[in-house]
C-alpha cells in the first residue's frame, strides 16, 4: 500500500524486452503523484513490449502497487494523489509448490570463524497471482523487518497474457469455474558464491569471473518459461536469461515444475570449467487427462488423443550465464542427441554424478512420466 503521499512502498519490477533481449524494469509512483519507469516518467516508449504494457496492464500494475481508485485518463498523464488510494490493498497469492529459498547476502564471522547471528539473510518464493517475492527473513519480533517484501518481480509470462495478470488485481474474479491462478508455483534454485574476509571477521557475496549471486526457476502451471535472475546486487536485480518453447533448440519444452540441478562442466580439454543447468523438458497438460497415455487413442482425449509424443520430451544442460544451450537429448525434434524412447515428459529434477571426484559432472540420470 502507498505510504504517507503517494510513493509506492512496494519495490517492483517488471519483464520487458529490449529487442530479444529480456531486462527488468523497475515501474512505481514517484513523491508527485507520476508514474515512473526505470525513475523516469512513463511515456509511451517506456517498454519496448508495448503489446504487453498496454493500459490494461498498467493499471493492473498501478493495483498491486495499493491505487484502487484510478482516473479515467491515460496512466502517463494521471497525476496520483491520496485520493487514488482510499483502502489498504496487499496483493499476494498463495504459495503452493514455489519452496522458499534462502537467500544470504553476508554475516559476521566469529574468533573462530564461524557464521555469527548477525547475517543479512532474505527468503526468495513465488506465488500465485505471478509474483516472485524476496522478503527479508530477520525476526520480526527483535525490531528487524521480518517479513517486509523488498522486492518484487513480475515475469512478461504473466503480464502478456490478460488472464493471467488478471490476478494481480485486488478481489479480481475469472469466469472460468476451476480455473485458479497459478502464478510462479514452481521451486527456485538460489546458487551462491562466497568471500570470507577473516581479517575483519565477515562473509560477503563474492563477485569476481562469473561469481555471484543467482536465481533460477520455472513456473509450473503458471506458464512454459524458465528463467535467470542476477540478485548479486539487492537493490538492483537484473534479468540473465528467459528461455520459452520459442527459444532455438527449445522447442519440446513444457511447463518447468523441478529446481534446475546446478553443476560443472569441462567443453574442452583446456576448459578450467564451465556452470551449468540441468533440467528436464516440463510437463504436458496432456496428461490431466485422466486416460491420456502417449499413443493412446480415444475421443474422450480431444486433441491428445492419439500422440506419440508429448511436450517436455527432452533434458537441457544450459550456460548458468547466459542460459545459452550446450547439449539436449530428446526423443524428436532438434536434440543434440535423439533418444526415441523419450517420448514421454520428463517434469522430476535431474540427479549428477562425479563419478571421479574431480569436480566435473560425468553422468546424469533422470525419470520420465
Amino acid at each position: 500500500t502507498p505510504k504517507t503521499g503517494v510513493t509506492s512502498t512496494r519495490t517492483l519490477y517488471v519483464e520487458d524486452l529490449n529487442g530479444t533481449t529480456p531486462v527488468l524494469r523497475k515501474f512505481g509512483v514517484n513523491d508527485s503523484g507520476k508514474v515512473v519507469v526505470d525513475n523516469a516518467a512513463l511515456t509511451t516508449t517506456s517498454f519496448s513490449d508495448t503489446a504487453t504494457f498496454d493500459e490494461i496492464t498498467l493499471r493492473r500494475l498501478l493495483n498491486f502497487l495499493g491505487f484502487d481508485n484510478l482516473p479515467s485518463t491515460a496512466v502517463k498523464d494521471m497525476t496520483l494523489t491520496t485520493d487514488n488510494a482510499t483502502v489498504p490493498i496487499r496483493v499476494v497469492g498463495a504459495t503452493i509448490h514455489s519452496t522458499p529459498a534462502a537467500v544470504s547476502y553476508s554475516a559476521t564471522l566469529d574468533d573462530d570463524g564461524k557464521v555469527t547471528a548477525t547475517r543479512d539473510d532474505y527468503v526468495l518464493f513465488g506465488s500465485s497471482e505471478g509474483g516472485l517475492h524476496l522478503v527479508d527473513a530477520d525476526n520480526y519480533s527483535d525490531g528487524g523487518d521480518g517479513g517486509k517484501e523488498d522486492f518484487v518481480v513480475i515475469p512478461r509470462e504473466i503480464l502478456r497474457d490478460k488472464s493471467k495478470s488478471l490476478a494481480l488485481v485486488d478481489d479480481a474474479n475469472k469466469a472460468e469455474i476451476g480455473s485458479p491462478n497459478f502464478g510462479i508455483d514452481a521451486p527456485w534454485l538460489v546458487s551462491a558464491d562466497y568471500k570470507y574476509d577473516l581479517t575483519n571477521n565477515t562473509v560477503n557475496i563474492a563477485t569476481d569471473g562469473n561469481k555471484g549471486l543467482y536465481a533460477y526457476g520455472g513456473l509450473r502451471m503458471g506458464g512454459e518459461a524458465f528463467y535467470g535472475l542476477n540478485l548479486t546486487t539487492r537493490t538492483s536485480p537484473s534479468m540473465m536469461f528467459t528461455i520459452t518453447p520459442t527459444s532455438t533448440g527449445f522447442e519440446r519444452m513444457g511447463q518447468i515444475w523441478s529446481k534446475p540441478t546446478k553443476a560443472k562442466i569441462k567443453r574442452t580439454s583446456t576448459d578450467t570449467g564451465t556452470d551449468v543447468l540441468v533440467f528436464g523438458g516440463g510437463y504436458d497438460m496432456c496428461y490431466e487427462y485422466e486416460k491420456f497415455q502417449v499413443g493412446v487413442t480415444d475421443t474422450d482425449l480431444g486433441t491428445c488423443s492419439g500422440k506419440t509424443d508429448v511436450k517436455g520430451n527432452a533434458v537441457y544442460i544450459i550456460n548458468a550465464q547466459d542460459g545459452s544451450l550446450i547439449w539436449s537429448a530428446a526423443g524428436t525434434g532438434t536434440a543434440s542427441t535423439t533418444v526415441n524412447t523419450m517420448t514421454n515428459s520428463v517434469v522430476a529434477g535431474i540427479t549428477t554424478l562425479d563419478r571421479d571426484n574431480d569436480g566435473f559432472m560425468d553422468h546424469i540420470y533422470f525419470a520420465d512420466l
